[in-house]
């Protein structure tokens, strides 16, 4: 099972199915372990795609001062470094766009963990009053 590739409603789903039964307490740990581990996996991933940003980044500007400094160079190499140049903004664009698709994953493991806990709760409240 993993949380990243569900929509909201299929995560509501899923908690429902494992509020039901009498292993209640087990089912819950699961659903939280496996919420816990795609946030990692989500953090990691994030964070690896900042280090590949800020190196292009830096990359991009070494590339756009050697551009400036060797103005007085043929065409075809001025030509080169706006190719590689190009190529890098289109590298560090689609890197972004990656990271939003990830951001909005983020989303929904947050709003399943709200979920769970919400779901505990209640469970833990009926609990206390018919106990």
């Amino acid at each position: 099972m993993n949380f990243e590739e569900y929509t909201l409603e299929e995560l509501k789903g899923v908690l429902a199915n494992f509020t039901e039964g009498s292993d209640q307490d087990y089912k819950e740990d699961i659903i939280l372990n496996e919420i816990n581990n795609s946030k990692s996996t989500i953090k990691k991933e994030i964070n690896s795609n900042k280090n590949i940003i800020n190196l292009l980044k830096e990359l991009s500007m070494k590339i756009e001062n050697m551009k400036k400094e060797n103005e007085k160079m043929g065409l075809e190499e001025c030509s080169k470094c706006i190719k590689l140049l190009s190529k890098i903004q289109n590298d560090i664009h689609l890197i972004k766009s990656k990271e939003l698709k990830i951001q909005k994953k983020t989303k929904g493991v947050k709003m399943a963990l709200v979920i769970s806990t919400l779901l505990y709760v209640f469970n833990y409240l009926l609990k206390k009053m018919y106990l």
